[in-house]
């Protein structure tokens, strides 16, 4: 709208002088202008399309990124939930394998209970019914033994008739001996089972404290490599972002620089526009036109005089 008031104002004030040379150039200066502005409105729509462009080779661009990250991240949920599924299917397996053990062990207490019970009867009953008669009799007619070596008698006996003992009392003193070494070996023998039980139930537990710990451990570089992974993303977005804020403020930049030098092409023309009609006004108001050889070639004369 300026630049028509201009070549209006430019195009009134030639018409008033009737100058041709000023008229042509009026209209060179509206055909200048002009291409000015269409050239600023192809630039724009320029700028446009190459952002859509622009645009739509980058969305192209990261859409096999996303799917990727999107089919990484449904398989990595899909084996959480299938790890979760299986350690619930253990704890499950392992509670009823624990109940059916804990009454298996209860059933067992209660049977060994009932057996001794059982045993218990039964020696009684055999103790009454042949080892108290028996008992009586040879009580009858022993005058060797105490009742505490009669369930030996028969070792005694044996080691009488072998010479390692030469009378009752020796064979005493060492069957008292070699029951005192085998309760030592038995001893001995109970401690070695009991020191490889622990052994065993130590590398039990280790075994099961390693696989923990490597389960443990995979599940960890599981989740640190989906953080890198969510991390590597998000500074590929932040340095995406941050690539466009400078490529549009750089856009802005060259616009901004454009239109100041449209800008200052349109003070330069309208000045030279100024000082031409300037010109031509002390020129014609000037006394000196008809024989001055500077005539319409320079503002502010010093030889100028009014008519």
């Amino acid at each position: 709208m300026q630049v028509g008031n201009f070549v209006l104002e430019i195009f009134t004030f030639s018409l008033d002088w009737r100058d041709l040379f000023t008229l042509v150039f009026a209209a060179l200066a509206a055909i200048v202008a002009g291409g000015f502005f269409i050239g600023s409105l192809f630039v724009k729509k320029s700028y446009k399309e190459k952002v859509k462009t622009a645009r739509i080779a980058f969305d192209l661009e990261q859409k096999p990124m996303k799917d990727e990250y999107n089919e990484k991240l449904s398989q990595y949920e899909y084996d959480m939930q299938v790890y979760r599924q299986k350690e619930q299917d253990y704890i499950d397996a392992y509670w009823a394998w624990r109940t059916i053990y804990l009454e298996h062990l209860d059933e067992e207490e209660r049977v060994k209970a009932q057996l001794e019970i059982d045993k218990q009867e039964a020696i009684s009953e055999i103790e009454a019914n042949e080892l108290v008669p028996a008992e009586a009799r040879l009580n009858e007619v022993n005058d060797l033994l105490s009742e505490k070596y009669l369930p030996a008698i028969n070792k005694l006996i044996e080691l009488i008739k072998s010479g390692r003992a030469d009378t009752l009392k020796e064979a005493i003193n060492l069957y008292e001996e070699i029951l005192y070494k085998e309760k030592q070996l038995e001893l001995e023998k109970e401690k070695e089972e009991r020191k490889e039980y622990i052994q065993m139930l130590q590398l039990l537990a280790e075994q099961r404290r390693y696989e923990r710990e490597m389960e443990i451990r995979r599940m960890l570089e599981l989740e640190r490599e989906m953080e890198e992974e969510r991390r590597q993303n998000e500074e590929e977005r932040r340095h995406r972002e941050q690539m466009e804020l400078l490529e549009k403020q750089e856009s802005n930049r060259q616009a901004e620089a454009r239109r100041e030098e449209a800008r200052r092409k349109h003070e330069e023309t309208a000045a030279m526009y100024r000082d031409y009609h300037a010109t031509h006004r002390q020129c014609q108001s000037c006394a000196n036109m008809t024989h001055c050889r500077m005539a319409f070639q320079r503002s502010n004369c010093a030889s100028y005089r009014p008519k």
